[in-house]
């Protein structure tokens, strides 16, 4: 499985919001440790303070950086039609690229992926991580929040066999 992005990219988005949420966080674990240790004498309330010092730490910047992301940069594909070519393997998907977030965006990763269908829902779960077939696609569209743009793309399917028996799957990351 891939990223839609690559590490550098993520890095050099990442804006003041970030910065402050995770300052504030780790001043958060940092004041719940110090009562941890100030209650030591309590040992039920340094223990809740403790574990809520780790949490902070580790599930919070996951979680939190997730909440913000969603919250200022969501992007969504909408009126998706997927269309097979007849002389050629490959498939055009045309949709409306939608910017939901709260800040414009630049530009947008889409991984395109072919996975095997399954009627098990578990099974179906581990084929998206060995998809039959991957394509990252750079859409560099400025897009102003609450407005959409069309986008059009091809992607390659030769490598797979039967392409009746897949679905296609996307990721989309803007920046």
């Amino acid at each position: 499985m891939e990223l839609a992005f690559g590490i550098k990219d993520f890095f050099h988005s990442l804006l003041i919001y970030h910065y402050l949420f995770f300052i504030i966080l780790f001043l958060a674990a940092l004041f719940l440790l110090f009562m941890g240790i100030a209650l030591r004498k309590k040992p039920l309330f340094a223990f809740i303070f403790y574990v809520a010092s780790f949490l902070t730490i580790t599930v919070a910047p996951v979680a939190g950086f997730y909440y913000l992301e969603e919250y200022l940069r969501k992007t969504s594909l909408e009126n998706i039609k997927v269309l097979r070519l007849v002389y050629t393997k490959a498939i055009v998907i045309t949709a409306n690229l939608t910017n939901k977030g709260k800040i414009p965006i630049k530009k947008s990763y889409i991984m395109l992926s072919m996975v095997k269908k399954n009627d098990n829902s578990i099974l179906e779960f581990f084929n998206t991580f060995s998809p039959a077939a991957s394509q990252k696609i750079l859409l560099q569209i400025p897009i102003k929040p609450g407005e959409s743009s069309e986008v059009r793309l091809v992607f390659d399917i030769s490598k797979v066999v039967s392409p009746e028996s897949y679905d296609v799957r996307y990721v989309i990351k803007s920046f």
